[in-house]
Formats: C-alpha cells, structure tokens, sequence
C-alpha cells in the first residue's frame, strides 16, 4: 500500500511540475516559482523513498539548476536559502546511496555557502543553516570513518545550536539541539569513547522528553 501511495504521490508531483513550468513560460515574472523548486524537492525525495536513486538525482540536479536561474547571482550576490534547499536535496539521495565522498564534497559547499549567506559579522552567534550543516557533514565524516573530522564538525554544530537556542529569533528548538547531540554522540560511540557518549545520549534524551 505504501508502495502505492509513493507511486501515486510522484505522479502528482510530475503533474505539477509541468503546471508550474507552464505558468511560468507563460508569465516569467510569477513570483511563486519556489513552488516549481520545492516540487523538484519533494519529487526528490518521494523517488529516494522508492529506491528510484537515478531519478532522484535527476529531479534534485534540477532543483539546483533550476534555483540558480531564479536567484542569480547578479541579484542575490550572498545567496539563496532555496539553492540551499536544492543542495541539501542531492546530498540527501548521496547518501541515500552510500556515496559519502559526493554526499561531503557538496555539503561543504553548502558550509560555505551558508558561510557567505550568513556572515559573521552579522551573525556573530551563527545560523541555524550553518549549524545544520555542520551536523550533516559530522554524520558524511562519521560514515567515512573519518572520525576526527566528524567529532570536529559534530561539536561545531552542537556549539552553535546551544548559542542561538536562547535566542527567540533564531529559529532553533530543543529537538535540533537533541538531533544534533545525538549525532556527536553516536561519533562518539564509533570512536569507542564511551564515557562522553552516554554524557551526550542522557542529554539529548533530556530534551527529547
């Protein structure tokens, strides 16, 4: 039944993707084209949810593309959070796929991207995108076996989400900063330091209740 409903779910998702691209030929200006990229997204995802990896990458590469013609440079010189969204995309069928050195490669362009989109001087605390990022590319190393950098990214990340937490504008809750100290902390177990791992499960189990 699942199978089904992610079968049924594609083809609306197709349907609209050619809806939106014909009202967007048809009037280039629409200011709702982030509709087009989050059903370029969400086809992404729904094709990953059914193993379709070629057409998952195929829908997320278009998202990216399709980002990039919307929020150009000459406009948008720091960037787009929408570009980001795309990014996240095709990393995400990567590592669906077990393809860490792609799924890492692009994650750090993403950091730097988020880097530039949210800079230090106004965002001296950091930003939820950069904070999420680092967690995503803490679990890329970690499944890599590279365990130093992971603790490295994994640490940044919970560092960031413990400064903006407070912050009511930022954006951030309890559960981001569980997620993200629960990955540190499954690093830590792969590098068999226990101790600071039950440290960091108690924690994060803390804020899940």
């Amino acid at each position: 039944q699942m199978a089904d409903q992610l079968a049924e779910a594609q083809q609306h998702y197709e349907e609209a993707v050619s809806m939106y691209s014909r009202l967007l030929e048809e009037d280039p200006g629409m200011p709702d084209e982030w509709k087009l990229l989050d059903t370029y997204q969400s086809l992404a995802d729904v094709c990953r949810y059914q193993s379709l990896f070629d057409k998952a990458e195929q829908y997320a590469e278009l998202a990216i593309t399709t980002s990039r013609e919307f929020y150009t440079a000459e406009k948008y010189p720091r960037g787009h959070e929408e570009i980001l969204d795309s990014m996240s995309a095709l990393a995400t069928v990567y590592g669906s796929q077990d393809r860490f050195v792609e799924a890492r490669k692009l994650q750090e362009e993403m950091l730097a991207a988020c880097k530039q989109l949210f800079p230090l001087d106004e965002y001296p605390d950091g930003h939820r995108r950069i904070a999420r990022t680092l967690a995503s590319l803490g679990s890329v190393c970690r499944n890599q076996e590279e365990f130093p950098a992971a603790k490295e990214y994994g640490e940044g990340a919970v560092a960031m989400f413990r400064s903006l937490l407070p912050q009511p504008d930022a954006d951030v809750d309890d559960i981001a900063l569980a997620e993200a100290i629960q990955r540190l902390g499954e690093t830590n177990l792969a590098m068999e330091q226990f101790d600071e791992c039950e440290t960091l499960f108690r924690e994060s189990l803390s804020l899940f209740q």
